[in-house]
């Protein structure tokens, strides 16, 4: 990146933000525009970098306030919603035609709803997935959590557009939107009047599955973990800090790569249907950090800490905070508790040959498949992040969501003291005013006379023993 004069009056220098700008789309053809990352430091530095077409790149840097500037209008629009929705499906034909013909912009739906509606005035994805990266402008999701899930993983499984989520779902942590008045939300989206953006970092995940047997590799001991894969390390078959992924290259190499996903909430790693405890080995960059004996581990980003993560007992991580967050699923160990690693670090999870039994892997609860003996997994921050638009800023959504729907903290209020009936409350505290030492043994001397009248009341009135143990000093 270089250094370059502020030449933007939206970017003030006296704070630290981000302006991602849709700019002309270069030599290319395309119907949508470019993308330039532009970031302002405290000290009125300014970086940029122009990714092109390949959509808004991310890499794991802490964002203080993240922005997009429409330099063109935009012309098209993904309208998405989900599936078995009634109410999903009313809004999305209402949203259509008003975006048709208000707004005049190119609609493009699923291959779904294009047959079951087909009065509707827009036009069908395609098979041809790779069109949309060049074509959409922004996503509207009608829906909950869920389907910003779907768009992610079966539509842009790349590089994926700026996404405008309403809440018609049951949860609705990422879909901070009202439908209701959803005109109004559009019309400022489009207009760019209300362009904070939450930039949701995504793993990129890599299952290598092994094609030779290391007969090194059969014995189950902890001197097996401390030196395995360390060989093919110092032996320049394996970078370091990249995991096994550049092993693929070289001709000998005991792995192959047979997938390759980015997901936004976390990959989780289990015991599946065996009856016993997982039994993998964890690497970070190379280096073996643990044994994980539990029912599973879970790998998950901070927009994935307030999932699976966070019922195994992980902690509530804020999206713009750059972590791999690292839970175990029922460990039968009492001090395996989660971490986070730092975000520039590769993990990699291995199936030891020794494990009693197979594992399986699921990413973001789809597309499950199993580990076979020897198999690794490699996990690393993905360069394509998720961005969404913000109802007020990234921070505030945010809490508002754990809010609204974890109920997080949401008790009620301890109620003060009543100094009125407090006896061992300070004169200061029972509005007295004290002038000097006297005259707070003269109150305390009156409290003590108030006393004894109240207790040789209650024991004329027959109630010694109660009025003894009231005021009986515990031993």
């Amino acid at each position: 990146m270089k250094e370059t004069p502020v030449h933007d009056a939206s970017c003030e220098t006296k704070s630290s933000h981000i302006h991602v700008s849709l700019s002309d789309p270069g030599p290319l053809e395309s119907n949508r525009a470019g993308l330039r990352v532009i970031s302002v430091s405290r000290t009125g530095k300014v970086e940029s970098e122009s990714v092109g077409l390949e959509g808004i790149k991310g890499g794991p840097i802490t964002r203080r306030c993240t922005s997009v500037v429409w330099e063109r209008p935009p012309k098209t629009v993904l309208v998405v919603r989900s599936r078995g929705s009634r109410q999903a499906e009313i809004a999305l034909q209402q949203l259509v035609w008003w975006l048709v013909k208000a707004e005049e912009l190119q609609v493009i739906v699923e291959n779904e709803v294009a047959k079951k509606c087909p009065q509707l005035p827009a036009k069908p994805v395609g098979e041809d997935l790779t069109s949309l990266e060049r074509e959409v402008d922004f996503v509207i999701c009608l829906g909950g959590d869920g389907l910003i899930l779907h768009v992610c993983s079966a539509l842009f499984p790349r590089a994926v557009p700026p996404v405008m989520s309403f809440n018609l779902g049951s949860l609705g942590f990422l879909t901070p939107f009202d439908f209701e008045i959803f005109k109004q939300e559009v019309h400022h989206i489009l207009r760019g009047e209300r362009n904070q953006v939450t930039l949701r970092m995504r793993l990129q995940c890599a299952v290598h599955r092994v094609t030779q047997f290391h007969a090194k590799e059969t014995e189950d001991s902890q001197e097996y973990f401390q030196s395995s894969d360390e060989e093919d390390v110092q032996n320049g078959k394996v970078q370091e800090g990249c995991g096994i992924c550049e092993a693929n290259n070289s001709s000998d190499s005991k792995y192959k790569k047979v997938a390759q996903l980015h997901v936004l909430n976390d990959v989780v790693i289990d015991r599946g249907p065996a009856p016993f405890l997982s039994n993998l080995l964890c690497y970070c960059d190379e280096h073996p950090v643990t044994r994980i004996q539990a029912d599973g581990i879970i790998i998950a980003t901070p927009t994935g800490s307030t999932a699976y993560s966070l019922s195994s007992g992980g902690s509530m991580v804020h999206p713009a905070v750059p972590g791999i967050l690292f839970t175990p699923i029922c460990p039968h160990s009492l001090s395996f508790r989660p971490v986070i690693f730092p975000d520039y670090v590769t993990l990699r999870i291995k199936v030891p040959y020794g494990a009693r039994g197979d594992a399986w892997i699921s990413f973001d609860g789809r597309k499950r498949m199993e580990l076979f003996k020897g198999d690794s997994v490699c996990v690393r921050v993905s360069k394509w992040p998720v961005t969404t638009f913000c109802k007020v800023n990234q921070t505030r959504d945010w809490f508002s969501a754990v809010t609204r729907c974890l109920h997080w903290n949401d008790r009620q209020e301890q109620r003060p003291f009543d100094c009125s009936l407090d006896r061992k409350a300070s004169p200061r505290r029972k509005g007295l005013s004290v002038t000097s030492t006297e005259s707070l043994w003269g109150d305390i001397t009156q409290l003590s006379l108030t006393n004894e009248e109240e207790t040789g009341k209650h024991i004329e009135d027959g109630d010694g023993d109660q009025c003894k143990n009231a005021f009986r000093t515990p031993t």
